[in-house]
């Protein structure tokens, strides 16, 4: 029989995190295999299918072509794999010229190539007046019509887009975003966590409830979240209330975690101060020791998860004229109501 993974093995595997395995099961690129105990379980054709995943991604395939390719759905796959192909050559192109010019200016007897060497000089020229680049890398939007939402749009509808391409433009952890919580002193204390996920009820994320942002939250439940996709040239802003949530979300979303993970989660109490590094260690050994390779880590009780329902969300993208879009949705009786806001 095919060996069969949990979802944190497989995610360690194809090097992403947990999340981004389970949005590509929203998008249908793929299924588990199985499902045991309520965890998902993938073979060896549904990681190779992460592969392909990550690797198109890598290339600058976007989603619907490696859907189309995956699925044989939408236009012939073949069409997208020759468009794709036709930007790979011209990025080898680019590569070759670039891998040229570095290497003429390594040998180059002059003691400033970059400012003194003829054919370095050439190489630059030639390469401003053509617009080239040493290969795709995300740029502001180009002066033009401002950007405004679509009427179907929706602030969740419009983060998972986004979502979706800064992810396919290469950008790394696209679900680490900035927590924002205030202390008993009324100061604002921040730092980075995963979505675990988000529909129209909110945005997910798990963490150790011993914490010092979960007495925060618990004393103060509303919280600020900072998506900052910054070399996409984009930022999404978040403000809502926070709630717990149910005990059983919590131990499905640990049983996906990798193992190393969970025994961290259970060897340390997030946020106290310890004597050395050396403890850590050794409570880490201590645990592993608990729970021998091959046998499930259960999901500790100081382990839960928070749902912020927000009331604002804000868009904003770069553009080149330093006039950047800026839109803010706010919730209203009627709905969702968007404005744009001066950059």
């Amino acid at each position: 029989m095919d060996e069969l993974v949990p979802i944190g093995e497989a995610a360690r595997r194809v090097g992403v995190a947990t999340s981004a395995l389970r949005y590509y099961e929203e998008r249908g690129l793929v299924h588990p295999a199985r499902w045991i105990g309520g965890r998902r379980w993938y073979g060896r054709e549904e990681l190779r299918r992460f592969a392909f995943i990550r690797m198109a991604q890598q290339l600058g395939f976007g989603l619907e072509a490696i859907g189309t390719v995956l699925n044989g759905t939408g236009r012939s796959w073949r069409e997208a794999v020759d468009r794709q192909l036709r930007e790979l050559d011209e990025r080898i192109t680019q590569a070759e010229q670039a891998r040229h010019l570095l290497r003429h200016a390594r040998t180059c007897p002059e003691e400033r190539p970059w400012q003194t060497c003829r054919h370095v000089l050439a190489e630059l020229d030639a390469w401003l007046a053509g617009g080239r680049g040493p290969g795709p890398r995300p740029r502001p939007a180009p002066v033009g019509r401002p950007w405004e939402p679509a009427p179907e749009d929706d602030p969740v509808t419009r983060f998972q887009r986004w979502r979706e391409e800064v992810a396919a433009a290469g950008v790394r952890y696209p679900d680490a975003m900035v927590l924002a919580t205030v202390d008993d002193g009324g100061v604002p204390d921040a730092r980075t966590v995963l979505l675990a996920g988000v529909d129209q009820e909110g945005l997910r994320f798990f963490s150790d409830q011993r914490s010092v942002k979960a007495a925060q939250l618990a004393a103060r439940p509303h919280a600020a979240v900072v998506f900052g996709w910054y070399v996409a040239g984009r930022q999404v802003r978040v403000v809502g209330a926070v709630s717990a949530l149910p005990r059983a979300e919590a131990v499905t979303h640990f049983a996906g975690l990798g193992r190393d993970t969970q025994l961290v989660v259970h060897a340390c109490h997030q946020s106290q101060v310890v004597s050395d590094h050396a403890s850590l260690e050794a409570a880490y050994e201590q645990i592993r020791a608990r729970w021998p390779a091959g046998e499930p880590v259960p999901a500790p009780e100081h382990w839960g998860g928070w749902l912020i329902r927000p009331h604002r969300w804000e868009f904003w993208r770069q553009r080149s004229d330093r006039l950047h879009d800026r839109i803010r949705y706010r919730r209203s009786d009627q709905g969702w109501i968007w404005e744009r806001l001066a950059p």
